[in-house]
């Protein structure tokens, strides 16, 4: 996974808008505003510019490339079926252009570099900055979004769905991520993005060991992708219980808190219920957890790969434990009831960190290549491993 390939990734997750010139024409284009890379793929939509000439210019108002729009056909990523897709391609120089109809202007800017995406790439990471749990943002690192702490989370409450008898104990599940639209923190949807990060860092570390996101660790001598992962993940694992290695499915209030800042919702926090998707989950992200943070915290990898280890023994031994919604709980639920594929995805991972044949029994449980694919979700994790797996041919060697 080249760089340019998760920048590509990016820019397709990124809008296109639409700008309406207002002279004769009335031509209307599709592009990225955000930029296109020199040596890429460019192209846009226009409507309404079938069979007419449209001329690049840079700059200076120099012509590069004129190209007669062709015929109106379906362009997939607007779904529209009254577009001309122009492509100019063969403008491989770095720097702004403008196409036009005769004299009318159409669509934005086009910036084209080597890096166009970067900066988007760097907001998408900073992101994650923005989503932490148990820490005020000051303005140093959050700007204009600086804001209180919020739910501390030092003493998490057991729901009675956790199977924990002692309603009076509590444990310290401070740290991580906020879901995507409430103060929750879910284990199947963290394992996901943390996971992802991981192997973003894996496959790119050179560039990631010199990317500063300006964040309150950047000053240490630990990536900062790897700070920022490691926020959410030392929250994972304040998730297994100690005592049998399961995993709790989620830490949220008994209900959605509502629009209000963080540090206003102040209802009781409760671990609730355990599921084998969570299990396996942590054990497939604290697996390759362990390898990458080696290097930066010997203790603190360790830590990872005995509850990897953990988790997956439970997971084995409780495969129809999938999370049901306790009565009087109404928060994000999660629910999945075919692990199958995380139980893959968490094998393939810990075979290829330890080598270990008692994790490839998986692929003569489940044969890998009868499975139908599609792309990973929280809920769908095959691709996953088959990422692992293709990336790492030499250590799968096996007919799977």
């Amino acid at each position: 996974m080249g760089l340019k390939k998760i920048h590509s990734a990016l820019a397709s997750a990124l809008a296109v808008t639409a700008f309406t010139a207002t002279g004769l024409f009335a031509a209307t284009a599709y592009q990225n505003q955000v930029g296109y890379f020199t040596k890429g793929q460019k192209q846009m939509a226009v409507i309404g510019a079938e069979d007419k000439e449209i001329s690049f210019k840079d700059s200076d108002g120099n012509e590069v490339f004129k190209v007669t729009a062709p015929k109106a056909e379906t362009w997939l990523p607007a779904g529209d079926t009254a577009a001309s897709l122009v492509d100019f391609s063969e403008i491989q120089t770095a720097g702004t252009y403008q196409a036009f109809i005769g004299d009318e202007k159409i669509g934005h800017p086009i910036i084209i570099a080597d890096d166009a995406l970067e900066d988007a790439a760097k907001a998408s990471l900073k992101f994650f900055y923005f989503q932490r749990a148990s820490i005020e943002l000051t303005e140093e690192y959050a700007d204009i979004y600086a804001r209180a702490a919020g739910h501390p989370d030092t003493a998490v409450k057991y729901h009675s769905s956790t199977g924990i008898e002692n309603s009076d104990s509590t444990f310290n599940g401070a740290k991580g991520w906020y879901d995507a639209g409430d103060y929750g923190k879910y284990i199947v949807n963290s394992g996901i993005s943390t996971y992802t990060l991981l192997q973003l860092y894996q496959q790119n570390k050179e560039y990631f060991d010199k990317l500063n996101l300006n964040i309150p660790e950047s000053k240490n001598t630990v990536p900062d992708i790897l700070d920022e992962i490691r926020w959410n993940l030392e929250w994972m694992l304040t998730m297994q219980d100690p005592t049998d290695g399961g995993v709790f499915h989620k830490l949220t209030t008994l209900k959605f808190s509502g629009t209000v800042m963080p540090e206003k919702d102040v209802a009781a926090r409760y671990a609730i219920g355990k599921s084998v998707t969570a299990a396996w989950n942590l054990a497939a992200v604290a697996a390759l957890a362990a390898e990458i943070y080696s290097p930066y915290d010997e203790e603190f990898a360790i830590k990872c790969a005995t509850a990897a280890s953990k988790a997956r023994w439970w997971a084995m031994h409780n495969e129809a434990a999938y999370f049901e919604q306790p009565a009087g709980v109404n928060t994000g639920t999660y629910i999945d009831g075919y692990p199958i594929d995380e139980e893959i995805w968490a094998n393939a991972e810990l075979y290829r960190i330890s080598k270990n044949p008692v994790f490839t029994e998986v692929f003569t449980k489940y044969p890998f290549k009868k499975f139908r694919w599609k792309l990973q979700s929280w809920q769908t994790t095959y691709a996953l491993a088959a990422f692992t797996i293709a990336t790492n041919p030499d250590i799968f060697d096996m007919d799977i």
